[in-house]
């Protein structure tokens, strides 16, 4: 081998040899040859062995750039470098990160930023908060108090309202007592109303039997509460119907029938029992320790009234077609313990002009009131849940009538030729069961109004359910 193939064989070893091999002379180099802030003066002074900073801004900073040099040019720096970094109030930290050419020697300076908090004074607001309490007699002094920056509370709540009846319980953030109560260690954030809220106080009805031998008895209710009359029990006054009850004791028509429904008033009350003698111009038959009222014993009958008792009797039941064409009749009074009124008991009675059925009787017969022509005025107790084939059929002067909820069924015909029939009011959620024709020949201001509900869905079933369906452009929700 001569000189210039060594030569050559040399140089190719050695490149072979550096094949694979990092740079040994690559930097190892991280450090920053200076660095900068926006705002503000670094502490302490920037040394490049030292990694740790502060700055302090004013709050009008919202922002800082942190920018550092590399010392050498070779080196990278992290991409958050001299980038605008948010400041939030208090402290923020920037860290700069240099990555040597070497690839692995780093080094990461920190700038901790505190921001200062704002030295502004906010703009006062006021809050209003308004005392409501339309129910009240006498109304809260003042209606309004307002709450005023800083301040989180009312100084003082007004003075009470006042309630006939009721007993003020102190004023809630909805009404009727919901959300939550509202006193003076409340914090008011906004303008808002609060709602009086009242506690219905208790009264007594005192039941007073007016001459009769019996000992008076009591019923306890609040204001404004609705019940059922407590009935008079445990006196067998012969001769005599208990009309009901007045609210003065020389009254001789009720008020209130026994058993009635009663709403109380804002204060104690006494009622007093309506006695009516019997007519005594009526056939009767006793059975069983029961009696039944068979019919009138003249055909010129025209008032009626049943007793409670007869020959120490319960009177239970009047006969079918008892009173049938009897047409002189004008008024009726019944007991309101009497629990039966038979079919046809009153058909024809074309002078008739008013009946209060006795909240004893569940079920009205057919054909009951069948023509009675200047019937205006029918009372159908809750205690009735059927109405028979016909049973207001051709009551011409009848207006409207009011159908319990109580009422699950109503048979054909029942309302038919009521002529003036213009309303009917039907109190049922449910629809009853109807046959057909029970509002046929009505007149053309004919409306049947039924209970209002979320998304009417009460007012659709009635229009969907069998046999209502035909009146379906008759249905309405009540006012």
């Amino acid at each position: 081998m001569n000189r210039s193939q060594l030569r050559l064989f040399f140089s190719a070893s050695i490149a072979v040899a550096l094949v694979g091999c990092s740079d040994p002379t690559a930097g190892s180099n991280a450090e920053l040859s200076a660095l900068t802030v926006s705002s503000g003066t670094l502490t302490p002074a920037f040394a490049a062995s030292t990694l740790d900073y502060a700055v302090s801004v004013d709050n009008s900073v919202t922002s800082l750039t942190v920018t550092g040099t590399a010392a050498d040019s070779t080196a990278t720096v992290s991409a958050n470098n001299g980038v605008a970094q948010s400041l939030s109030v208090g402290s923020n930290a920037v860290a700069i990160t240099v990555t040597a050419q070497d690839g692995t020697t780093t080094k990461a300076y920190t700038v901790t930023a505190t921001r200062a908090a704002s030295t502004d004074t906010p703009s006062a607001l006021t809050y209003t908060v308004t005392f409501s309490c339309a129910e009240a007699t006498t109304a809260a002094s003042p209606t309004a108090r307002t709450v005023t920056t800083p301040a989180t509370t009312i100084d003082a709540l007004p003075t009470a309202p006042a309630r006939t009846g009721y007993a003020f319980t102190g004023w809630w953030t909805a009404e009727n007592g919901g959300g939550t109560e509202f006193t003076t260690t409340t914090a008011v954030t906004a303008s808002l109303t609060v709602y009086a809220n009242w506690t219905a106080n208790s009264h007594t009805i005192t039941f007073n039997p007016n001459g009769m031998t019996a000992a008076a008895y009591t019923q306890a209710m609040k204001t404004d509460e609705t019940a059922t009359l407590t009935k008079m029990t445990g006196v067998t006054p012969n001769d005599y119907c208990l009309a009901g009850w007045a609210t003065t004791a020389s009254a001789i028509t009720a008020a209130y029938a026994d058993g009635a429904s009663y709403t109380m008033g804002t204060s104690d009350v006494t009622l007093y029992a309506v006695w009516l003698a019997s007519s005594a111009n009526f056939d009767y038959t006793t059975a069983d320790g029961a009696v039944t009222i068979d019919g009138d014993t003249t055909s010129s009958i025209t008032t009626l009234v049943i007793p409670n008792y007869i020959g120490g009797y319960p009177v239970t039941a009047i006969a079918s077609e008892a009173f049938f064409n009897c047409y002189s009749l004008t008024s009726a009074v019944f007991p309101a313990s009497l629990p039966y009124i038979g079919a046809s008991a009153f058909g024809s009675c074309t002078a008739l002009t008013s009946v209060i059925i006795p909240s004893s009787v569940t079920s009205l017969e057919s054909s009951t009131f069948l023509e009675c022509t200047s019937l205006n005025s029918v009372t159908i107790p809750a205690s009735v849940t059927s109405i028979g084939y016909a049973c207001f059929c051709k009551c011409y002067a009848l207006t409207s009538v009011t159908i319990p909820s109580s009422v699950t069924s109503i048979g054909q015909t029942a309302f038919a030729a009521c002529t003036s029939l213009s309303s009917v009011y039907i109190n049922a959620t449910t629809p009853p069961t109807i046959l057909t024709n029970v509002f046929t020949y009505h007149p053309t201001d004919f409306t049947i109004y039924v209970p209002k509900s979320t998304g009417s869905t009460v007012l659709a079933a009635y229009k969907a359910a069998t046999n209502w369906s035909t009146w379906a452009d008759y249905i309405k929700e009540q006012p």
